[in-house]
């Protein structure tokens, strides 16, 4: 598979989190829209052969990545004051993004450059209701709150690994997406973005030194994946879209998934292109699939030898 990178500049607010599992599905609607059910239907059978056509990361604010969930053991971290020690550590685990160089020394278990934290602001944003008979806002009850995701950066950067032969069709949903826009409220302009540039990616290859990996995606663990490490878990309450969003169920069950920053080790013949799995039987449709592929980032995990060696 070949790794590229599709650079987006957000219009404004958006609805619905830049996951993902909530991409492929999006990019899985353009690619019916633009090409059909068929061509739709042969990509989605590709990945039950063992062979995915595309394995996707979340979307990251501008060349920052997930921190990872490694225990910093760092000797810096080691030292000091109780107090000092547990500020510190404090500071880290709010950490929501790093750049390229803390993201490695922070798998690593050493300390990081901590200064950046939280890139998207939360707002609660009342909305005026308006009557479909009068075009008018009601008297009473006339207004209602939703919650809309503000970013500091406005420039996101997905990375993702595609089979040569589905290239242009993958290229071809991006540009799709970025037409209708992502997520919740897309009519209204929510989730709204311009495809800036679709590049290939120099990073995430396996290197000799590399005994792990990061996960730059959520994602569901096949029963051959690996067990040790060091990970967060989320729940996905996922909703049906599009013209399965009036079906009689369009919610999907609660699903249980390990969150981006998460790090695992590997051994050597463990060494994959992705992990995870493709989810069945969240919906009673049995056509839909539930996007659970994990995008690993290579990288050097903490030895227990190495916990009190000096940088």
């Amino acid at each position: 598979m070949d790794c590229y990178i599709a650079r987006l500049r957000l219009l404004g607010s958006f609805m619905t989190p830049w996951h993902a599992d909530s991409l492929f599905g999006a990019l899985c609607w353009t690619i019916l829209h633009g090409e059909g059910e068929g061509r739709l239907q042969e990509f989605l059978a590709a990945y039950a052969a063992g062979a995915p056509p595309l394995v996707l990361s979340n979307a990251f604010p501008g060349d920052l990545l997930p921190r990872p969930e490694v225990v910093p053991r760092s000797p810096s971290l080691a030292a000091g004051e109780p107090v000092e020690r547990a500020r510190r550590a404090k500071v880290l685990k709010r950490v929501q993004y790093v750049t390229r160089e803390a993201f490695r020394r922070a798998a690593a278990g050493l300390d990081f450059d901590a200064d950046r934290q939280r890139l998207f602001q939360a707002e609660a944003v009342p909305h005026a209701v308006v009557s479909r008979a009068s075009g008018t806002t009601a008297e009473t009850g006339g207004l209602f709150v939703q919650t809309e995701w503000f970013p500091d950066c406005d420039r996101l950067t997905v990375y993702f690994k595609v089979r040569p032969e589905w290239l242009p069709t993958v290229e071809d949903a991006w540009e799709g997406l970025a037409r209708t826009g992502f997520g919740k409220r897309k009519s209204t302009g929510k989730g709204a973005f311009e495809l800036q540039a679709v590049e290939p990616c120099p990073h995430f290859g396996w290197e000799e030194e590399h005994d792990g990996f990061v996960a730059l995606s959520n994602f569901v663990p096949s029963e051959a994946d690996p067990v040790e490490g060091w990970y967060r878990l989320l729940v996905k309450r996922g909703r049906l879209g599009e013209t399965f969003a009036g079906s009689p169920m369009p919610f999907k069950a609660p699903l249980l998934m390990i969150q981006a920053g998460s790090a695992f080790r590997v051994a050597r013949e463990g060494r994959r292109e992705y992990y995870g799995t493709m989810v069945r039987g969240v919906s009673p449709d049995p056509r839909v699939v539930h996007y659970g592929l994990a995008f690993p980032a290579p990288v050097r995990l903490p030895q227990a030898a190495e916990a009190a060696a000096p940088e």
